[in-house]
C-alpha cells in the first residue's frame, strides 16, 4: 500500500499507471545512454585500429614491412629529394643556436 492509497483508495490505479510510466521512460534513457556508450566505443576501437595498423602494418613494425619502395610507387621519384630536405630542415633545428650571449 502507498501513502496516496492509504489516503485515498481510488488513487490506487493511476498512482500503479504513473510508477510504470515513469519505469519506461526510465528504461527508455536507460537504452539511449547505452546506445550511445557502445558507438562511443565502438568509434575509439576502430580509431585504435587503424592506429594499431598503421604502427604494425601486416602485425610487424613499420620498418620492417614499409620500404622506400612503396612510397616511390605512391608518390614518385621526388620523394626521397623530399623526404632528403626534411631530414635536413629537422637536423638544422635540433643544432644549438650559436652566437647567444
Amino acid at each position: 500500500m502507498t501513502p496516496a492509497t492509504a489516503i485515498d483508495p481510488t488513487l490506487k490505479r493511476p498512482v500503479e499507471s504513473a510508477r510504470n510510466a515513469a519505469l519506461v521512460g526510465a528504461a527508455e534513457i536507460e537504452k539511449r545512454l547505452v546506445g550511445h556508450l557502445k558507438r562511443q566505443n565502438e568509434t575509439l576501437a576502430s580509431q585504435l585500429a587503424r592506429v594499431r595498423a598503421s604502427l604494425f602494418p601486416l602485425g610487424r613494425p613499420q620498418e620492417r614491412v614499409l620500404t622506400v619502395a612503396s612510397f616511390l610507387v605512391r608518390y614518385g621519384d621526388a620523394f626521397v629529394s623530399d623526404a632528403s630536405q626534411a631530414v635536413e630542415r629537422w637536423a638544422t633545428s635540433l643544432e644549438p643556436a650559436t652566437g647567444r650571449a
